[in-house]
């Protein structure tokens, strides 16, 4: 009780501020452990492929990794919107205001690489089954 009132204030919006800033690396982290995860599907995915033979258990993953990539971009979209809008509604008891609209363009072009490779296969299998009935 020894502190002035302006200084407890002036913590209590210091906490919040720090929160913030635990969120933003909060997200980033999140988005990271989902392109990991991504990248070690698509090493087993590359392990499983035969292009002689393309199997439905890999097509399967193809498609399960292509809908990863769109997901992944779609959350970072969700989670930078509600840090913004969350950011917003505190604005009077933060100290520091980041209204950053984040692209991240390496793990876009990461996941149109992932998403094109598995197009890839996915266009193969396609083709051999069709000139598997030709044959």
């Amino acid at each position: 009780d020894t502190y002035p009132d302006n200084i407890l204030g002036m913590y209590e919006n210091l906490t919040i501020t720090k929160a913030f800033l635990i969120m933003e690396y909060a997200m980033d982290v999140i988005i990271y452990l989902i392109v990991i995860g991504i990248i070690i599907l698509v090493q087993g995915l590359i392990e499983k492929i035969d292009l002689d033979s393309i199997s439905e258990e890999v097509v399967k993953r193809a498609k399960l990794i292509s809908k990863f990539c769109v997901g992944t971009i779609v959350i970072h979209g969700i989670l930078n919107i509600l840090y913004n809008g969350l950011q917003f509604v505190f604005i009077k008891k933060l100290f520091a205001v980041k209204g950053v609209v984040s692209v991240p363009i390496v793990i876009v072009l990461v996941m149109l690489i992932i998403m094109l490779f598995t197009q890839f296969i996915l266009d193969a299998k396609s083709i051999k089954e069709e000139n598997d009935m030709f044959i």
